[in-house]
């Protein structure tokens, strides 16, 4: 059984390095790694000829670059892993155990924050946690895509990764397809990864705000847009705020005021946007 690595990158230079290394060092060694770059301005393209992966170009985002490396790929299972993780050195293998069931289609890991004093990366690490406890687990919505293996024939059944999720959510699209079509989905917490992202406050709320937008509707007209000012976004800073008040961390409350204005902000550029468009 052949196994293929895709990761997709955008200027990842500062992460990719280790990302690559911990790929070299795992107890089952990928058949295939392969690099899909959104169009870095960085040094990224440098780290990877340094490497030898195979290397393909792709400027239409996220699940663009994903799918290129589905139909690139030569293996029977694809795994993916964020440019920004490193993966623990038994991650693949135990991934790869887990999914020899006939009856499972993906298995995902467990994602550990390496960095969490500074109070932006405490806030990520309190709401935009990737993973789903300490146990193994089949009841679960979604895999995250950071970090996950399945086998290659189901992207023929179901699709691959919608493009219209060019940044975020095309994990949880993808996993609700397969969901829907009443196939089983694996958790397993044994296969670790770990993040690299260090935040500041403008780009953790940038990130928050791509995690959700798809989430609910999009503000490309009046109604959705009043919908988001006055009922969603204040719902998600209220769900934010107890789950903060509830666990003593009181230091993120600031933080949680601060979302709600940066969604309403972002939402409304976005509206701005489609009327140019």
């Amino acid at each position: 059984m052949s196994v293929t690595i895709v990761i997709p990158t955008l200027n990842s230079c500062n992460t990719l390095e280790k990302c690559i290394k911990s790929i070299k060092s795992q107890s089952l060694k990928p058949d295939e790694l392969i690099i899909v770059d959104g169009g870095s301005a960085d040094k990224t393209i440098n780290i990877c000829k340094k490497y030898n992966v195979v290397f393909f170009k792709c400027t239409k985002g996220l699940a663009a670059q994903s799918n290129l490396g589905i139909v690139k790929s030569k293996g029977e299972f694809i795994a993916f892993l964020d440019s920004d993780c490193i993966a623990e050195k038994y991650w693949l293998e135990t991934l790869y155990n887990s999914i020899k069931s006939k009856n499972i289609i993906a298995v995902g890991g467990r994602l550990k924050e390496t960095f969490t004093e500074g109070l932006s990366d405490k806030w990520r690490t309190q709401h935009m946690n990737q993973d789903w406890g300490a146990k193994k687990r089949i009841d679960i919505p979604f895999l995250f895509g950071c970090n996950f293996l399945c086998k290659k024939w189901i992207f023929n059944y179901i699709g691959k990764f919608c493009v219209k999720y060019d940044s975020n959510y095309e994990d949880v699209d993808f996993f609700k397809r397969i969901k829907d079509r009443k196939l089983k989905i694996m958790y397993n917490p044994h296969a670790e990864c770990y993040h690299l992202k260090k935040d500041s406050l403008n780009s953790v709320m940038a990130t928050n705000y791509k995690w959700q937008y798809h989430a609910y509707p999009l503000p490309k007209n009046v109604r959705n847009l009043l919908l988001r000012l006055t009922i969603y976004n204040p719902y998600k800073t209220f769900r934010y705020l107890i789950k903060d008040i509830l666990s003593y961390n009181l230091s993120l409350l600031l933080y949680d005021f601060f979302m709600y204005f940066y969604h309403c902000f972002y939402d409304i550029k976005k509206y701005l946007f489609s009327l140019s468009h």
